[in-house]
């Protein structure tokens, strides 16, 4: 089964580091596991809240320069809290 990356995982991308881009946009075509796109570029004050949270362990995160994405399985069968580290779901960063 081939899938696509949906509307919010796309809006999610507006602002990422091209080359980080195309390999989102090409690891959806290849996976085999369906997968969105929870964030991308982050501002300073969404950066401090998550740090402020302990959901980040730095103020100088590569989402600020749009060097990084965070991705979860989907569907995602369970509660989902969009400030949560999402690392754990898969271990490493793209």
């Amino acid at each position: 089964m081939t899938y696509k990356l949906g509307t919010r995982s796309l809006q999610n991308l507006s602002g990422v580091h091209p080359d980080l881009s195309n390999v989102v946009r090409r690891a959806i075509e290849i996976t085999k596991q369906d997968f969105t796109v929870i964030e991308g570029v982050r501002n300073i004050d969404r950066q401090r809240k998550l740090y402020k949270s302990g959901a980040s362990t730095t103020m100088n995160s590569r989402h600020l320069t749009g060097h990084a994405v965070d991705i979860a399985p989907y569907p995602f069968n369970g509660d989902f809290d969009e400030d949560a580290d999402v690392s754990s779901f898969w271990g490493t960063s793209l």
